[in-house]
């Protein structure tokens, strides 16, 4: 009886204890531009242009320009995360005294290859961190738990990226490289 109790607390304490973390690569981006000028050699507003399968992703805030990244998960089906970090990569080109990001979660209602600022209007977003980085550096983890538990019902997470700085380039999924924003995702 004894050694049944026992083998009952310790398959009880590793059920209760388990937990499993995944790496989640991104699985669509894009980048949004809502800036006021024309593209395409003036034949459209610049809010209009998708630029979802492009190689880059950039995100840039100055008077004339304002263009936002946006990037997507898919999260493991029927689960609940005891916690949940977004990873953002290194950046191809930034200020070389350092930059900052404002990460914000948004609805997943949105293709990569149709995005536009047109189609993704602002509003629909709600902060959940900021990030301060010294340097050409990667921007380590933000604690986006909370976005992460409020998503599980539709097993997607998207998040806006903007900069705080000039302008801040990073690798998307196109340009396969394994330098991309994931999610550190435990359950």
């Amino acid at each position: 009886m004894l050694i049944s109790s026992v083998f009952w607390s310790v398959s009880f304490a590793v059920s209760v204890y388990a937990q499993s973390t995944v790496v989640l690569k991104a699985t669509r981006d894009a980048t949004i531009d809502f800036s006021k000028h024309s593209c395409n050699n003036g034949d459209s507003a610049c809010t209009s242009v998708t630029y979802g399968l492009d190689a880059n992703l950039v995100t840039v805030n100055n008077w004339q320009d304002y263009q936002r990244v946006l990037v997507g998960f898919d999260l493991p089906e029927r689960t609940i995360p005891k916690s949940c970090l977004l990873q953002v990569p290194r950046p191809l080109h930034a200020d070389p005294k350092g930059y900052g990001l404002k990460i914000s979660s948004t609805d997943s209602n949105w293709n990569e290859r149709t995005v536009s600022a047109d189609s993704k209007t602002e509003g629909t977003e709600t902060l959940v961190g900021l990030v301060q980085v010294e340097g050409n550096k990667d921007g380590g983890s933000v604690d986006v738990t909370s976005a992460c538990k409020s998503a599980v019902e539709n097993d997607r997470i998207s998040f806006v990226i903007d900069t705080t700085s000039l302008m801040v380039t990073f690798n998307s999924i196109q340009s396969k490289s394994d330098d991309l924003f994931s999610l550190i995702y435990t359950h």
